[in-house]
């Protein structure tokens, strides 16, 4: 069995061109997920870190996008 996983920088960057391509802010995104400030969206587009399961559904979602389109997943040797 191989093992994987996502790709944070790769994912974020995707993050960040879907939402540039439709106008979408990240202030506009952060009320969509009932965040208080957009930060954390800066640590997701930059690869820090990853949405949350829920906040990744509510993001594929709202970007017409499925879950396995948005996140980058690489084998890991």
């Amino acid at each position: 069995m191989k093992k994987h996983q996502v790709n944070k920088k790769q994912t974020g960057a995707k993050i960040y061109r879907k939402l540039k391509d439709l106008g979408i802010t990240f202030d506009t995104l952060a009320e969509l997920l009932n965040l208080s400030s957009s930060r954390v969206i800066y640590e997701w587009v930059n690869g820090n870190k990853l949405p949350s399961i829920e906040h990744l559904v509510t993001i594929t979602m709202n970007l017409n996008m499925k879950l396995e389109e948005l996140l980058v997943i690489e084998e890991i040797l």
